[in-house]
């Protein structure tokens, strides 16, 4: 793979071959699939699997520098997270707010789209023929 070096002071860069170890991406590799399964452990429920993996994932790919998959491990961590420290979820505490500019009092007396399946149930709530 080609890598550029050189100094901030140096007014160009040169382009090099970077000499990776096999174990560079033996551990990138390594990292990728932990996150992967990661994944597919958070989709099927298993949060438990999943908080194992990510943390893995994130230690493998911190060593080897690859931040974009780094980054999508710490999401992956931080959903799990977020899932195992709220089980039921976050539905209920949203009735205990006070009502806000964007949530008005009367919005569930506006019209919402598919609200009315049929043209007769529209006619029938707005007593038409």
């Amino acid at each position: 793979p080609l890598c550029w070096s050189g100094s901030g002071s140096k007014m160009f860069s040169t382009l090099h071959f970077c000499h990776f170890s096999p174990r560079h991406f033996k551990k990138r590799c390594q990292g990728r699939m932990r996150k992967h399964v990661g994944d597919l452990c958070l989709q099927a429920g298993m949060l438990q699997d999943a908080l194992v993996h990510y943390h893995m994932a994130v230690e493998l790919l911190r060593g080897v520098n690859d931040f974009l998959w780094l980054g999508a491990a710490l999401e992956g961590l931080c959903s799990a997270s977020v899932i195992f420290h709220y089980p039921g979820g976050t539905a209920g505490k949203m009735a205990a707010r006070k009502p806000s500019i964007s949530h008005p009092a009367d919005a569930g007396k506006r019209h919402r789209p598919g609200r009315h399946t049929t043209l007769t149930d529209y006619r029938q709530k707005r007593g038409l023929p």
